[in-house]
């Protein structure tokens, strides 16, 4: 088994690199092979339209054909049997660079082309999917501001294309050690400070889990 995680946080150690960090942990005990890769380590642009992978008879594979820094790891999903990717919530939505991969990685196993109602999709392992999503938005509040609906597109997506997608929301995160410093007064921070030792753990738990359950349910299936 093999899991691939990826961070869109431009952050490498706070709340989305650690929520995926122990979903490694548990994709690691469920016995998957696993790499966790750091979006802004590489540098790529958004999807150029070239239509390669929509040519009749392409050849790329299920796999962007747009040679740049992020092709690598855009292989490395295409092998994998787990994929989970993290994302602050900017606005509203993932933010540009997951959106960007996503598209990436996505369109070109998509097909225009449709059977009994659904796209023929580039052949491929079903793989087990998940979003793990962190914002400041309050878990009461997100109905308010329709993220289930505009964040909920992407797993969608995913598991239009994938086969299998989960989606796991962290709320009210910390998002700095000292509100002191910064211009704000949306934000109390002793609310935050309690939300960060009494719910974050919980959060983390709930990854661990979902990296488990993704790379159990990938061996099950990889068993028929």
């Amino acid at each position: 088994m093999k899991a691939i995680l990826l961070n869109g946080s431009p952050r490498k150690n706070f709340s989305t690199a650690q929520l995926l960090q122990q979903a490694q942990l548990g994709a690691e005990a469920s016995g998957a092979e696993t790499e966790l890769i750091h979006l802004v380590d590489y540098e790529f642009t958004d999807c150029r339209e070239c239509y390669a992978c929509k040519l009749k008879n392409s050849k790329t594979g299920g796999v962007c054909a747009v040679r740049d820094s992020i092709q690598p790891v855009l292989k490395k999903i295409w092998d994998a049997d787990v994929v989970i990717v993290g994302s602050p919530v900017y606005f509203g939505y993932p933010n540009g660079q997951v959106i960007s991969f996503l598209n990436r990685s996505l369109f070109p196993i998509y097909s225009y082309f449709y059977k009994d109602g659904k796209p023929d999709m580039v052949p491929h392992d079903k793989k087990f999917s998940a979003l793990i999503y962190s914002m400041n938005c309050k878990e009461e509040e997100m109905e308010k501001f329709h993220y289930p609906e505009l964040l909920g597109t992407w797993g969608k997506t995913m598991d239009l294309i994938y086969g299998y997608n989960e989606v796991q929301y962290c709320c009210n995160t910390y998002q700095y050690n000292d509100y002191s410093r910064y211009r704000q007064n949306l934000f109390d921070e002793a609310d935050k400070k309690r939300q960060r030792e009494e719910v974050f753990p919980k959060d983390l738990k709930k990854a661990y889990d979902l990296g488990m359950r993704l790379t159990r349910m990938a061996a099950e299936d990889r068993k028929k």
